[in-house]
C-alpha cells in the first residue's frame, strides 16, 4: 500500500516509517448478545427492574455535565467565527448525530463515486478512529476495495489532513468522513445521516443515550439522509420526518436504503448467494443488530450472531472458532460486513467459506435534491 494514500500525524516530506495512527481503544474482546439487548433495553427504557432504574439514574446525573461541554463548545464557534478553517477547495462533510454505525461508508462511496463519474477529483478524509499502530483503519480498508484510485487521508487532525489531501494530490472536492462535529474545519455541505431503526439515541445525550449533541444542531444541516428505512414502518418513517421537520426544511430529506448487491469471500471471488442458506454471522460494527436485521431480510437462517467491538481486529484464533461453531451448528458459511472482512482476509484464512454481502445506497427519496446540492457546491466553490 504506497504511504502517500494514508496520513496519520503529517509531516512535510513525510514517509511510511514516521506515519502514526490513532491510538486504538481495546478491541479484543467479545459483546455478549444478552449483555448488548441489556443495554439497549436499560437506555430505552424498557429494562424496568431496580438495577435497570439505577443505572439509568447514575447516566443521567452525567448527561447535564455532557451538555454543557457541547453547548459551550458549539457557542465558541458560532461566535468566533474566526476558529473555523475554510479552504479554497469546497469541503463536504457526512457525519452523524448519534454514536454508532449510520450507514456512513456506504454514502462516502456513493458521494466520491458520484463526483468521478461527474469529472470531479475527490480525496476522503477521516479521522482514523480505531486503527492500529502503523495501519490505516477498517473504513479506509473497505473503501479502498470500492475506490482504489481515491485519496483517503486518516489524522485527528482533519485540517491537517484535508490540507495533505489537496497539497499532495491535487483533488478538487474534500469528502469529510464523519465531519458534523468537527467544526474547525469549515465544510461547503453538510449533510447529516440518522439511521431510521435508532433515529435519536433515546432521546439522551451521552452517556444516558446515543445523541451527540442536542436533535436542535440539525439546524446547522444541509440536508439529512435517513438511512436503512427498509427495517422501519412508514408511519415511523413519517414521524421521524416530522420530527427532523422541526429544525429544518423538510424539502431537504432523502431516504436510502442499503442493497444487497451479491457476495465477496475472503479471497475476493463474487458469488450469488451463501450455500447453503444457514449462516452463522459476526460483526465488529456500531449497528450490529441493524446489520442482523438485514441477513435476516435476506432470507437467510442466521442459526448464530456473534458480535465483537466495533472496530475489532480479529485473530486466526477468533475466526477458527466461529468456524467450530458453524460447524456444530450445520451451518456451512460465515458472514460478516465488508468492514469485517478486509480484516479477516488479512489472516489467510482459507479452510472454511466467508463471505460479506456487497452493500450499495439506493435511494428511495431526495436523490435529486442531494445531487442538486453537490453541483451547487461545486459550482459555488468555482466561482
Amino acid at each position: 500500500m504506497p504511504c502517500n494514500h494514508v496520513a496519520g500525524t503529517i509531516a512535510k516530506g513525510h514517509n511510511c516509517d514516521r506515519l502514526k495512527y490513532p491510538t486504538p481503544r481495546n478491541q479484543h474482546h467479545v459483546m455478549n448478545p444478552d449483555r448488548i439487548r441489556r443495554i439497549e433495553n436499560i437506555m430505552n427504557g424498557q429494562a424496568r427492574d431496580l438495577p435497570a432504574r439505577l443505572a439509568r439514574g447514575g447516566l443521567r446525573s452525567l448527561e447535564p455535565v455532557y451538555w454543557t461541554i457541547t453547548q459551550l463548545r458549539n457557542r465558541r464557534y458560532d461566535r468566533q467565527k474566526n476558529r473555523v478553517q475554510r479552504l479554497a477547495t469546497p469541503v463536504i462533510s457526512i457525519g452523524n448525530l448519534t454514536t454508532g454505525g449510520t450507514g456512513k461508508t456506504p454514502l462516502v462511496r456513493w458521494f466520491a463515486e458520484w463526483l468521478l463519474e461527474h469529472q470531479a477529483h475527490p480525496a476522503i478524509v477521516s479521522r482514523g478512529y480505531g486503527s492500529q499502530p502503523g495501519q490505516p483503519n477498517d473504513e479506509y480498508r473497505e473503501l479502498k476495495v470500492w475506490l482504489p484510485n481515491t485519496p483517503h487521508v486518516q489524522n485527528p487532525d482533519r485540517v491537517a489532513a484535508a490540507n495533505t489531501a489537496i497539497t499532495d494530490h491535487q483533488v478538487s472536492v474534500v469528502l469529510l468522513d464523519d465531519g458534523f462535529q468537527h467544526r474547525r474545519l469549515g465544510r461547503d455541505l453538510d449533510i447529516v445521516l440518522i439511521d431510521a431503526s435508532n433515529p435519536f439515541g433515546y432521546d439522551h445525550l451521552l452517556p444516558r443515550g446515543l445523541l451527540r449533541e442536542p436533535i436542535a444542531a440539525l439546524k446547522r444541516a444541509d440536508a439529512v439522509i435517513l438511512t436503512r428505512i427498509d427495517q422501519v414502518t412508514a408511519s415511523v418513517r413519517q414521524a421521524i420526518r416530522d420530527r427532523v421537520g422541526q429544525y429544518m426544511d423538510p424539502q431537504k430529506i432523502a431516504e436510502v436504503v442499503f442493497a444487497n448487491r451479491g457476495w465477496i469471500d475472503q479471497h475476493g471471488n463474487s458469488q450469488v448467494s451463501p450455500a447453503p442458506t444457514a449462516i452463522v454471522g459476526f460483526c465488529g460494527i456500531g449497528n450490529p443488530t441493524g446489520f442482523r436485521s438485514a441477513l435476516e431480510g435476506m432470507d437467510l437462517q442466521v442459526v448464530d450472531f456473534q458480535v465483537f467491538a466495533d472496530h475489532h481486529n480479529y485473530t486466526s484464533k477468533e475466526i477458527d472458532d466461529l468456524r467450530i461453531r458453524a460447524m456444530q451448528k450445520n451451518a456451512g458459511t460465515l458472514v460478516c460486513t465488508m468492514k469485517d472482512l478486509v480484516k479477516v482476509r488479512e489472516l489467510g484464512f482459507d479452510s472454511f467459506p466467508v463471505l460479506a454481502s456487497t452493500i450499495e445506497t439506493e435511494f428511495e427519496s431526495g436523490q435529486h435534491m442531494i445531487e442538486d446540492l453537490i453541483q451547487q457546491t461545486l459550482t459555488k466553490k468555482e466561482r
